[in-house]
């Protein structure tokens, strides 16, 4: 009863503080469109998500490694252990990926400087300036570690800030110039890591697993860093095929068809993220049950996120019905933001099923599988959305990515069916 007390307020709390967050930069936007502000829109869009595809780069698939190894130390406990010994293992496998991490944020603050020098937008320079710091903050955010110890609830109260603060700054700067504009709304999403992590931290502390240092050693560093690396590469690929469908989007659609595609996606992305929480609620469970499973691995894999699959199907409905009745009872530009929602509500569904298959691998140590399987998704989604580009319409980009989700599941199966072989073929590489 206790666990199912524990599991429903983790999703209470990341329901609602990432909905909160992903509402306040909805509602904004919906507002911006309505205005024919689709300027804004595209402009805000494009550089906010260059900035949390920075932020992913710099966690360096910490979030799943942390998680995975802090998950597998609270099954494996003994009495023998004691809570100074559990506390000083959980925080080296931390302070083991921060190395990387901080190599990693460097990298991508000297390549936003650069980027910032040579780039005439005013709007993207002023973001780039004051966005940056939040990338050297996210190096040391415990998220894997609260996931691990079951408390991703506090990752979803503490995750909303940079969204609501965004949100709420979209809507501040309707009227201001370019440069004005972005300099508050990178600034938002600095001020909003800052509070995330500090939030992380204390909610660490109040847990009774206080921020302790301790030395990592030169192996762990290496090992974190590589289990890192796999694991940002399974992720990676389907990220930079979303910032390559915007740069498409721009090219063939136009400002206004890059401001409807990325309206469209921000509401397909709350979904995906909100499956996403219900699958690392899930994740410590599904870490146990797969150490100890005889059956069918499938079927476990089901069983064990079948909660997060049924939102899953059922959002994916509710986004598709509002989508088409707003198109079928409106004009104008939130009309079309209704169509372009619509067609890609499917991918709620085929999303939701591709992360319970790529996370059973992660819950088994195969980050290099489940690279692989997005790797190849990916890169055949991405090719499938030049093609469809040509076509100047939004729907063969809302094809192109029910085809890599439906690879992506294809190629996850086969190889969680096919354990021996896949193994055998990744010690082969």
């Amino acid at each position: 009863m206790r666990s199912g007390s524990r599991r429903l307020g983790n999703l209470i709390l990341l329901i609602g503080g990432y909905g909160l967050g992903q509402g306040t930069i909805f509602l904004a936007q919906t507002w911006l469109i309505s205005r024919g502000q689709l300027g804004l829109v595209a402009n805000f869009g494009v550089n906010f998500y260059i900035a949390t595809l920075a932020i992913m780069l710099v966690d360096f698939g910490s979030t799943a490694v942390l998680a995975r190894e802090t998950a597998a130390i609270q099954h494996a406990r003994t009495l023998e252990q004691t809570a100074v010994t559990r506390a000083t293992n959980l925080w080296s496998e931390f302070w083991a990926i921060v190395p990387s991490r901080v190599a990693m944020a460097v990298a991508v603050v000297a390549a936003g400087a650069i980027s910032a020098i040579l780039t005439a937008d005013p709007f993207a320079r002023a973001y780039a300036i004051w966005a940056w710091p939040a990338v050297a903050i996210w190096a040391f955010n415990a998220t894997g570690l609260l996931d691990g110890l079951r408390l991703s609830g506090m990752n979803g109260v503490a995750g909303a800030l940079p969204f609501i603060l965004s949100g709420v700054s979209l809507a501040l700067v309707a009227d201001q110039p370019p440069a004005v504009a972005g300099a508050l709304l990178g600034a938002a999403l600095s001020t909003g890591y800052l509070l995330a992590v500090t939030g992380q931290m204390l909610a660490l502390g109040r847990s009774g697993h206080a921020p302790r240092w301790v030395r990592p050693t030169r192996p762990t560093v290496i090992q974190s860093a590589r289990s890192g690396f796999a694991a940002l590469l399974a992720t990676l690929p389907g990220q930079i095929y979303f910032r390559f469908q915007i740069l498409l989007a721009g090219a063939f659609l136009g400002e206004a068809g890059v401001a409807l595609f990325l309206y469209a996606k921000q509401i397909v992305i709350g979904f995906a993220q909100l499956i996403g929480f219900l699958r690392r609620i899930e994740f410590p469970d599904l870490v146990s049950r797969l150490k100890g499973t005889h059956g069918p691995i499938l079927r476990e894999i089901m069983a064990a996120q079948r909660l997060g699959t049924v939102i899953a199907a059922a959002a994916s409905v509710l986004v598709l019905v509002v989508g088409l009745t707003v198109w079928l009872t409106t004009t104008g530009s939130i009309a079309e933001a209704g169509l372009a929602t619509a067609l890609f509500a499917p991918i709620i569904i085929t999303s939701g099923v591709m992360l319970s298959l790529t996370q059973a691998l992660t819950a088994q140590g195969n980050y290099h599988w489940t690279a692989l399987v997005m790797i190849m998704s990916s890169a055949i989604a991405a090719l499938l959305t030049f093609v469809f580009a040509f076509s100047r319409n939004i729907t063969g980009f809302a094809a192109a990515d029910a085809i890599a989700n439906l690879l992506a599941i294809t190629l996850a199966i086969w190889v969680l069916k096919h354990p021996a072989k896949s193994r055998i073929e990744v010690v082969a590489q």
